[in-house]
């Protein structure tokens, strides 16, 4: 969850709102006048980023959004494309916004809007990532896949559970969840060493949001860098909303067929195959199962959160609470129920879920469980 609680900056070293600048495929790119040697997603510099913070807290601003920043309603920020800390450029196709909603900024759902431009003859592109803001930092829950405020709005009072108990069991839930169905959620920079096969294919372990570089990791090669026109980057469900075929239940990159300047063509590189050989294959990028959400990173799966709310509630009772801790798990089975003589039936016991037994709860799971021949050694 992006969130920000009043009075703290998102800024580069603490970047809540960022924006990835990703290359778009062919033929877009050839008429945007990108450089050749640039493929659909790739991160890549921004010419220019501008973005704007919208106040989208209650019924009428999600129809109407409130401009919180800037100040003057149509303006837009400009970000700094010097490196951070001096600008607010993290890397390379990466930029944060600086933001800091302030002691009366509402509480709730917020947006920052963005607007940027990758060379002087593309298009401006656009894209827009929810966040929240925050009265108190004990309502923060980090990189939890549900808010307090998802819980709240489904009845979950403070006589029920106090912040600090709401928070751990959000983390709890959020690493069931990830334990579960052996993903993450939420975009994730990471650096992989993967086996080449000799192919121009390279299974990935994990969805490509986007690609950073792809080096080949030898003792005989100077650099190692692959040209990066040379790849294609399967993330087709951001870059299409393409979603028959998923491309997050077959991540990889592949090598495509094109003219190589013999400058960019070190050893036998030229071959167009990654070599055989055992972790010689350094990817670097972003990554994580995301939906479609018209941002650049996507965002994360509602079917997630509402699993991640229902797994809390089902924790709500503590341990000494026996009566109501069985009440909350074992409900589903509940198939006949006598309030005035205390007698209640259930159903005989049985599986009814692969994982918690609670067919609500397992039947979204199992949406999301990586495919047992998904990944890459």
């Amino acid at each position: 969850m992006r969130e920000l609680v009043r009075g703290q900056e998102s800024n580069c070293r603490h970047p809540v709102l960022e924006l990835l600048t990703i290359a778009p495929g062919p033929p877009e790119s050839i008429a945007a006048g990108l450089p050749p040697d640039i493929s659909q997603g790739q991160l890549v510099d921004a010419l220019r980023v501008e973005y704007q913070v919208l106040d989208v807290s209650t019924p009428e601003k999600r129809v109407t959004p409130v401009q919180v920043f800037p100040p003057v309603a149509g303006d837009w920020a400009l970000v700094d494309l010097r490196p951070c800390p001096d600008g607010d450029r993290q890397s390379k196709g990466r930029y944060v916004a600086r933001y800091r909603p302030g002691d009366t900024e509402p509480e709730g759902a917020h947006e920052v809007s963005w607007r940027w431009k990758l060379a002087e003859t593309t298009a401006e592109q656009h894209s827009v990532a929810p966040f929240d803001v925050l009265a108190d930092a004990r309502d923060a829950v980090g990189s939890g896949y549900c808010s307090l405020a998802d819980l709240r709005a489904e009845g979950v009072s403070e006589t029920d559970a106090s912040r600090e108990r709401l928070v751990s069991l959000v983390a709890m839930a959020t690493r069931y969840i990830e334990e579960v169905t052996e993903r993450f959620f939420a975009p994730r920079f990471l650096t992989f060493r993967l086996d080449g096969k000799d192919s121009p294919d390279l299974l990935l372990s994990e969805p490509v949001i986007a690609i950073d570089e792809v080096r080949i990791v030898s003792p005989w090669i100077v650099g190692g860098v692959w040209y990066p026109g040379a790849i294609n980057v399967y993330n087709r469900h951001l870059s299409m909303g393409l979603l028959k075929p998923d491309d997050r239940d077959d991540p990889r990159i592949s090598l495509v067929r094109i003219a190589v300047p013999p400058s960019m063509r070190p050893g036998f590189i030229s071959d167009l195959i990654f070599p055989r050989g055992t972790q010689n294959v350094e990817v670097k990028g972003v990554f994580g199962y995301s939906d479609p959400d018209g941002s650049t990173t996507g965002g994360l799966p509602r079917l997630i959160r509402e699993v991640c709310k229902r797994l809390v509630v089902r924790e709500l009772p503590r341990l000494r609470d026996v009566d109501a801790r069985e009440d909350a798990q074992k409900r589903y089975r509940l198939t006949q129920e006598r309030t005035r003589d205390q007698l209640y039936t259930l159903e005989t016991l049985r599986l009814h879920g692969a994982f918690t037994g609670d067919p609500e709860i397992d039947n979204l799971l199992v949406m999301f469980k990586r495919p047992s021949d998904l990944g890459a050694a």
